[in-house]
């Protein structure tokens, strides 16, 4: 006999070609399941899914995952995710970095074994927690908003510097391979792109340069005018990532799933 409430769903089975489609869990979690609670586990599952399921953030060991998502993946409660988060970040298994999609969503990070090989004080000081304030989802699909005193998120400052240099050189070849070839790196390119990954991820800026290059009227009317004046304005990125050259680059937008993006 059926709970009142009980979802009537069962899952259909894994198919008979699953090796042809998955994802890698690290098998160092075989230790560590048992120190999470429901909630944490399915989060954190979650999160390893956003990351480890895609080679582009394999790479990077990070995602921009909203509320939204946490919700539809789990079906989890607003406090539910809100104190799964905080477990896992105070347990060392995440940590949320200060870095926000332009939207506000927020980044979440996978913590790696060297950022643990500092010991003693560096780690106190280096790998902070979210505080004892908490924090609270608001309305807003994709934005997490901390409650009461500020958050503190890990990064190390050498590393995000060098991360931060990278990823303009990223940027600017993904540019100047795209829509300008002639143009060179100005110092004054180079901080409109470093100002940018502020608000936009790599990703974003590379979607935003992509989807330009295959717009004709705006390479016509706008490819000369350089990396300066490509990224100097939020509202033009924010368009260009927006903006298909065509219905078929829509519907492969569509076709990649609904799980990389929300």
């Amino acid at each position: 006999m059926t709970k009142k409430n009980e979802i009537k769903i069962k899952f259909l089975g894994f198919p008979l070609d699953y090796e042809s489609d998955f994802w890698m869990c690290p098998r160092v979690l075989d230790e560590y399941w048992w120190m999470l609670s429901k909630a944490e586990c399915k989060l954190l599952i979650c999160i390893l899914r956003k990351i480890l399921g895609w080679e582009n953030k394999r790479k990077q060991g990070w995602d921009y995952i909203s509320q939204s998502q946490f919700i539809k993946y789990t079906r989890l409660s607003k406090n539910s995710i809100t104190s799964g988060i905080k477990g896992l970040v105070e347990k060392g298994f995440i940590r949320i970095s200060d870095i926000k999609r332009y939207d506000g969503t927020l980044r979440y990070e996978l913590m790696m074994s060297n950022d643990l090989d500092k010991g003693g004080s560096e780690i106190d000081n280096e790998n902070q927690i979210l505080n004892k304030g908490g924090s609270n989802f608001e309305q807003n699909e994709s934005n997490f908003e901390q409650d009461g005193s500020k958050t503190i998120h890990t990064i190390d400052t050498n590393n995000k510097e060098l991360n931060i240099e990278k990823n303009i050189e990223r940027i600017f070849s993904l540019f100047k391979e795209k829509i300008c070839p002639e143009e060179v790196l100005e110092d004054e390119s180079r901080k409109m792109i470093k100002n940018k990954l502020g608000a936009f991820s790599c990703d974003e800026l590379e979607q935003a340069i992509d989807n330009f290059s295959k717009n004709d009227w705006w390479m016509e009317k706008n490819g000369y005018r350089g990396a300066e004046w490509f990224f100097k304005s939020n509202d033009k990125i924010r368009q260009w990532l927006k903006m298909h050259s065509s219905p078929e680059d829509k519907k492969e937008t569509l076709r990649r799933g609904s799980l990389n993006s929300d």
